[in-house]
């Protein structure tokens, strides 16, 4: 007998991965990127209370920044991201953030002290004018010498780990596949995750993109009547970003 392949469902980014998102992602330590970014607001000389974050995805930083004293408004584009961050705050005691849906680029005008962009969210931007328009969007945010803080993936990264990279496994009654695809000539990093279950109505898939950016085009793209930009670092530390970095994170204050 043939074998009859279920249909393959496409679905956006994020909408089938929501649910299973910090399984995937369990390998991140949120913990340390928060003490991180503390260390980014003491080295700026900031003393934040109000935090937003954009593409805040299942609130697992933003969670941990509330328990510290901050308080946090998460955004996400993804109705399915931000059902799972409201679920986890619920389930939560004490301050708690707040999280709505919200594109990056359109973020609701306020009066933060600080905006956060992590995990290489901005490389979601498909090009340099979705960029501009995203830090534009910082700038609304914010109040005058408010902080912006977000981070970028680098060609480095695409190349030592994700040139052709396939996983699969099982968790809680689903089978993830993932296969991630670095294309040079483009600068664009694929993603692609097939999800299989027994309440699934086929194979769901979801394709992700990612554009990778070199530092000069990431920071020409910064309006430079809206921001200043503080510093630009490799990784996790304070040191400056090399041909190996595998991830940047830049520091820029918000212009009067």
């Amino acid at each position: 007998m043939a074998f009859l392949r279920r249909n393959v469902i496409e679905k956006p980014p994020y909408d089938q991965l929501a649910v299973l998102y910090d399984h995937v992602m369990r390998h991140v330590d949120y913990v340390e990127w928060a003490d991180y970014v503390e260390r980014l607001f003491r080295w700026c000389g900031a003393s934040p209370h109000q935090i937003t974050e954009a593409a805040c995805g299942t609130g697992a930083l933003a969670l941990i920044l509330s328990e510290r004293g901050y308080s946090v408004s998460g955004y996400d584009l993804s109705d399915a991201m931000v059902a799972v961050a409201k679920a986890k705050a619920r389930a939560g005691q004490g301050n708690l953030p707040q999280f709505a849906v919200a594109d990056m680029k359109n973020l609701p005008q306020g009066e933060a002290d600080v905006v956060l962009c992590m995990y290489d969210s901005i490389n979601y931007c498909s090009n340099t004018r979705e960029l501009t328009a995203t830090f534009h969007s910082f700038r609304g945010a914010v109040r005058a010498e408010g902080i912006a803080i977000f981070d970028v993936t680098t060609e480095a990264n695409s190349l030592r780990y994700f040139r052709d990279y396939r996983y699969r496994e099982r968790h809680d009654g689903y089978m993830i596949s993932r296969h991630s695809v670095y294309h040079p000539e483009t600068r664009t990093q694929t993603n692609e995750f097939v999800f299989e279950g027994p309440d699934l109505p086929g194979r769901v898939k979801e394709m992700h993109r990612q554009q990778i950016y070199s530092l000069k085009e990431v920071l020409e793209s910064i309006p430079a009547f809206e921001w200043s930009v503080l510093g630009a670092f490799d990784g996790y530390t304070l040191d400056p970003p090399d041909d190996d970095t595998e991830r940047i994170h830049i520091v820029m204050r918000a212009l009067g």
